[in-house]
């Protein structure tokens, strides 16, 4: 039985590169259930975050889900998904423990130790389990990545002072305008779960904020 994860990251493709590829929070349940229908696969979570979309696989007739996951996104409408060829990576066996240990311990994130990504993955894996994605082996795995995820910045402290890309932001237009951010305009591109919280910061700072995005979000 293959264990695989296949996707696409901030590391191998642009926020350009991955746009077309994002999946909302709201729709990886469904996401779940589609994946599982086109792939055959027996096991499922599927991750995505603003800089990752990731699906780790056990269980298929076929040990690769590379077409699959073509396929699933040509179904939801994505123009020409073959163009995630030129961007995902692909693990097998182990290494695909060992970059999930690294993702929810921050250690694959654009700011190193970040501490949000773990409730991101522990969000995903629920949520997969809320339509019976996971069995008993991605269960234990993801459950193993939670405890070292925990460890790693328990013993290491290497998250610490890091807030996310929200907050790390948030401090970079704190900095521009020498902390007088009240009554001031912000224009917000795409919506995702870290623009989102930046959103709530900037106006609880009482600056008026537009968002613009490809597609109408609920």
């Amino acid at each position: 039985m293959p264990l695989t994860c296949c996707g696409i990251n901030h590391r191998t493709g642009s926020l350009a590169d991955r746009e077309p590829f994002q999946l909302q929070r709201g729709e990886l349940a469904q996401a779940t259930l589609d994946f599982k229908r086109i792939s055959g696969v027996e096991e499922l979570v599927v991750l995505a975050t603003c800089n990752r979309v990731e699906f780790y696989c056990r269980g298929a007739e076929k040990p690769d889900p590379r077409n699959s996951i073509i396929e699933f996104f040509r179904r939801r409408g994505v123009g020409q998904p073959e163009r995630l060829r030129q961007h995902w990576f692909f693990r097998q066996g182990t290494s695909v423990a060992r970059h999930l240990f690294k993702v929810a311990s921050g250690l694959d994130s654009p700011l190193l130790g970040e501490y949000q990504v773990l409730g991101q993955v522990r969000d995903a894996y629920s949520l997969g389990c809320s339509v019976s994605g996971p069995g008993k082996f991605l269960h234990k795995l993801f459950h193993h990545a939670f405890q070292i995820a925990k460890r790693v910045h328990s013993e290491t402290g290497i998250g610490a002072g890091v807030q996310g890309l929200a907050g790390a932001s948030l401090e970079l237009v704190r900095k521009r305008f020498d902390g007088e951010l009240a009554g001031r305009r912000a224009l917000i591109v795409g919506v995702n779960s870290s623009t989102e919280m930046l959103l709530s910061r900037l106006v609880r700072e009482g600056v008026d904020v537009t968002v613009a995005n490809r597609t109408v979000y609920s």
